[in-house]
């Protein structure tokens, strides 16, 4: 702890040495900023002016005044479209009409007032829409829009999909190695995928138990946790390089969502969208088989939204239900009903015995009757294993010669008289079934006090027939993938001043994900090590997997707005808790040379080996393993629940030194705790030693010199004195040195708002 308060130490001296040159502005996690200069026709600034924002969509209204430089700053704005009114003693009121907010956006105008004609008179200008060019911000972000979410075609419905339209951007998805290979997320300017921070509404939604990989499915893509219909989305800002101090966490990128709100004007939607298998082709393979494809899938939902009470109380929500179901071939190498056959009658044992091409002849050279008699049926464990769960009868491209142990020892094959290999076709079929809510609500408790609720609701459940064993074949051991996220936040914003605004934010976010081991359960994962088949039987020895995730955040954004110093400066703290499940090898993995060793119950080998060897020595099987305590030769405890605490503050400055010209300057701070099982005893690392090599040299002599020997190597002697150390809390040492500056400037060169150097 000494080392986090020496780091908080610094990080509040830092900052209050910048607040001696300037003051605070405001935080955009989710929003935006208006701002801009108000002028006399002169030029000179008109300090005193009173500036009026008004969100058109609910009528909420804000005031601020210029200060001595004739700046005026909205923070904390929503997005949206806006009227901004400009008065001032012995100038015409100025208004402007449809402002365009977005997302993350500081929209500026400067205002040229002119000097009233009469008692009262107004000059009305109508914005020409969003501003494209921001001039006052160095970081390089794009927007994706209402127009872009509803638009553009999306295959399911992920709008972290739109991520993948930034310049530098990579995808990256299960099956979709060819991309940048980490399936946790998009890659944008060469930064590793699953480095990417998602946030809604300001509050945190990224996966922080399988680092993006825990919302993939069939309806998903990596990256994101909590998916929420595109029809509740109101836009969405990806930064892609520097960007503000108030973004943390993570270096890839931001894509800082916002949700739609209600207005005081009922809207809403109705959708279905569907895609059948009666106007689609089949698949190359699937028509050579003589097959029929299958995909079908269903999106339909809607939304609502208006108000509860006019100008005072709005709401806002969503629904969308997805259905999947697609079967595609599979084509996996299986075995025969015949060979099958051919051992439990015993034929083979009679091949192998006195046959040229059976192991005693080739091998051996004489003939062994009766030496392979225990291998003259089937198993009484394969026998009942085959009668639940028979091998895939193949169709095509057979082979008679073995694949197993003797191929592999003797570099020669068994060729039998039976076919005991071929391709069968083994229908994979998928189906997802997901249910996203949405609700958020919006209240104005009165001029100064606002209040938002957010509840984002995602349930996903996947099913693949083909991925459940250790093989990817058997029709019989689908893998289910259970999972459900949710998101749930609370914001307060109370306004001090014209000038002095605060948010406080307070959330929770929650994933599960489960890979139950559904089917015979207590039956360990089997597959020939050696053949070429793909079939297994059993469910993976990977399973169970359940893994909980749940995180607090509570975070505070403070603004004060004078001269031409703009600052942001806020904290945040989170703890994560996270349960997980990997039973891993829980109920064994056992890999026998060959299916003849499988079918035999492992009696081929013993067989062999007795009558090729005269002893044991190839045995029966490859390896078989099971998970187990050393220190009581028991099954392990799976289960495992750690703790850790995270905390971030930052400091920005946009300091806006000539009317054309702004600086971006910011410091931002994070740690992240070292995780910490809830249960002592538990959690234990590698430790380097102290660096003095063990053992003296031996000498040149009575030896030839060894050019290998690691003498003088401190290295190599801190890993020969290591040692396992068990640490309940900190099992490496603790990082509180994550400082992060940030320097950036955006000069509007010829004061037009149309050409901007960063």
């Amino acid at each position: 702890m000494s080392h986090l308060r020496a780091s908080l130490r610094g990080f509040v001296g830092v900052a209050v040495l910048t607040l001696a040159f300037a003051s605070l502005s405001f935080g955009q996690l989710g929003k935006g900023v208006i701002t801009g200069t108000v002028t006399d026709p002169s030029g000179a600034a008109i300090p005193g002016a009173t500036v009026t924002l008004i969100n058109e969509a609910t009528a909420v209204q804000r005031v601020a005044t210029t200060n001595e430089a004739g700046l005026f700053r909205f923070g904390f704005a929503d997005v949206g479209s806006y009227t901004l009114r400009i008065s001032a003693k012995g100038f015409a009121n100025y208004e402007i009409s449809k402002l365009i907010l977005t997302v993350g956006q500081t929209v500026t105008n400067n205002v040229q007032m002119e000097l009233a004609k009469a008692a009262v008179q107004t000059i009305t200008v109508e914005a020409t829409g969003m501003q494209l060019v921001q001039t006052q911000k160095s970081a390089v972000s794009g927007l994706v829009d209402r127009n872009t979410l509803a638009q553009l075609p999306l295959e399911i419905r992920d709008p972290s999909a739109f991520v993948n339209l930034m310049p530098g951007a990579v995808p990256s998805a299960i099956g979709n190695l060819e991309f940048n290979g980490s399936t946790r997320g998009s890659a944008v300017n060469g930064s590793r995928g699953g480095t990417g921070n998602f946030i809604i509404d300001g509050y945190d939604n990224n996966d922080q138990g399988q680092g993006g990989r825990g919302h993939n499915s069939a309806g998903s893509l990596p990256g994101a946790i909590t998916g929420i219909s595109p029809d509740a989305i109101q836009e969405f800002r990806v930064e892609t390089s520097d960007y503000s101090a108030q973004y943390g966490r993570a270096s890839g990128f931001v894509a800082d969502a916002v949700m739609k709100s209600g207005t005081n004007h009922v809207h809403g939607s109705v959708f279905e969208y569907n895609r059948n298998q009666a106007i689609t082709a089949n698949d190359f393979f699937t028509n050579r088989n003589n097959g029929k494809d299958s995909l079908v899938r269903n999106q339909f939902g809607g939304s609502l939204g208006g108000p509860i009470r006019k100008d005072k109380t709005f709401i806002f929500g969503a629904v969308e239900i997805q259905r999947m179901r697609q079967g595609a071939p599979n084509v996996v190498a299986s075995i025969t009903p015949e060979f099958v056959n051919f051992v439990n009658s015993g034929q083979y044992a009679d091949f192998m015995e006195t046959d040229p091409n059976g192991a005693c002849v080739q091998f051996y050279g004489v003939t062994c009757p009766g030496e392979f008699s225990n291998s003259r049926t089937l198993g009484p464990i394969a026998s009942e294993l085959l009668s639940k769960y028979p091998y895939p009868v193949p169709t095509s491209n057979f082979s008679n010669e073995s694949g197993g142990v003797y191929p592999a020892f003797f570099g020669v094959p068994i060729v039998y008289p039976v076919n005991i290999f071929g391709d069968a076709d083994v229908r994979n079929n998928t189906s997802l079934n997901e249910n996203r809510f949405s609700l958020k609500l919006d209240h104005n408790i009165g001029e100064r006090d606002r209040f938002t609720g957010l509840m984002a609701f995602d349930d996903f459940d996947t099913v693949d027939s083909s991925l459940g064993t250790d093989g990817y074949g058997s029709p019989y051991f689908p893998i289910h993938a259970l999972s459900r996220a949710q998101n749930w936040g609370l914001t307060y914003t109370h306004t001090f001043s014209p000038t002095i605004l605060n948010e406080f934010k307070v959330s929770f976010l929650r994933h599960n994900s489960g890979f139950p081991r559904d089917i015979d359960p207590n039956v360990p994962s089997i597959i020939p090590a050696l053949d070429p088949t793909g079939v297994g039987i059993g469910m993976s020895s990977a399973l169970p997997q359940n893994f909980t995730d749940n995180q607090f955040q509570y975070q505070d954004h403070i603004a004060i707005s004078s001269g031409k110093h703009s600052f942001n400066l806020g904290a945040q703290y989170r703890r994560t808790r996270n349960g997980s499940v990997f039973g891993a090898d829980q109920f064994g993995l056992i890999l026998p040379y060959d299916i003849e060793n499988f079918l035999t119950d492992g009696w081929a080998g013993v067989d062999g080996d007795n009558v090729l060897f005269g002893e044991p020595l190839l045995g029966s099987y490859y390896y078989d393993e099971a998970a187990v305590n050393p220190v009581t030769g028991q099954s392990p405890e799976f289960y495992r629940g750690y703790r850790a605490n995270e905390f971030g503050a930052y400091i920005q400055d946009d300091w806006k030194i000539h009317p054309r010209l702004t600086l971006n300057i910011g410091l931002r701070w994070d740690y992240f705790g070292v995780p910490h099982n809830f249960r002592p005893g538990l959690d234990s690392n590698f430790f380097f030693g102290n660096g003095i090599v063990p053992v003296t040299p031996p000498s040149s002599a009575t030896r030839a010199p060894n050019p290998f020997y690691p003498a003088g190597s401190v290295p190599y002697a801190a890993e020969a004195n290591a040692t396992f150390q068990l640490r309940d809390h900190e099992v490496w040492n603790k990082d509180t040195n994550n400082f992060a500056p940030r320097f950036g400037f955006a000069w509007d060169i010829f004061g037009t708002q149309k050409t901007v150097l960063r």
